[in-house]
């Protein structure tokens, strides 16, 4: 027979809960606050009047009784801008006249040719002026300071921009090709020494071999002739007897 396990103890819980404090995520999502009801935007219409006849068109189609929108307003009325009436040249090479009308009636002419210089010895040749005779130039036509003083600095960014593009262009024009590119140099064989011509010592040996030869042969000789005295003198001692 199948006996039963013992029960299981339960064990006490020592984990204390605590609820979530306030101002934290948690405690929004338990405990959320009212949200605020949307309020409507204000809205400017450009033709305010046709929008409001077309509304009402439109209400009166439908069946609904029609009521003013509340959040659509028209365009307030605004001024451009006044713009400045600046001194501009259409001819470089023209000369400007200026006229002062005194109060005796007088009239005094004055003729500006600082222009008409600057094109005759730099604009008509593609070059430009100094920066300080273009502005005094400028002044004397009439441009006012702030347009002169802002042209300074145009100036300069032109120059540093034209510095970068010409260096883009040297680096695409005068890229080098890939065949032009440094080969390395094989190291080259060294030169072998050149073998010194050796003094020829052959005959000075052949020479020395015939004075050691003949010393040989006159001792020889010599030899030779007391075999012979002694011969000779053996016969002459034989004939007396």
């Amino acid at each position: 027979m199948f006996k039963r396990p013992s029960i299981r103890v339960r064990e006490p819980c020592t984990t204390i809960s605590d609820r979530p404090k306030e101002g934290t995520f948690l405690y929004s999502i338990i405990r959320p606050q009212k949200c605020p009801p949307y309020e409507k935007e204000l809205v400017y219409m450009q033709n305010y009047d046709n929008y409001i006849d077309n509304l009402r068109k439109s209400y009166e189609e439908s069946g609904v009784e029609f009521k003013m929108p509340q959040n659509v307003l028209p365009l307030p009325k605004t001024e451009p801008p006044s713009k400045k009436k600046g001194v501009h040249i259409n001819f470089i090479e023209d000369v400007v006249v200026k006229l002062n009308v005194l109060k005796c009636g007088k009239v005094r002419v004055k003729l500006l040719t600082q222009m008409a210089t600057l094109h005759e010895k730099y604009f008509s040749k593609n070059k430009l002026p100094p920066v300080k005779t273009l502005l005094a130039a400028l002044k004397a036509v009439g441009y006012d300071e702030e347009y002169v003083s802002g042209l300074v600095s145009k100036i300069e960014n032109n120059k540093n921009a034209m510095n970068a593009r010409y260096k883009k262009l040297e680096l695409v024009f005068n890229k080098p090709s890939s065949s032009s590119k440094k080969k390395k140099k094989e190291p080259e064989p060294e030169p072998e020494p050149e073998a010194e011509d050796e003094p020829e010592e052959e005959p000075d040996d052949e020479e020395n071999e015939d004075d050691d030869a003949a010393p040989e042969e006159e001792a020889i000789a010599g030899d030779d002739e007391d075999d012979d005295e002694n011969v000779a003198e053996e016969e002459y001692f034989s004939d007396i007897e």
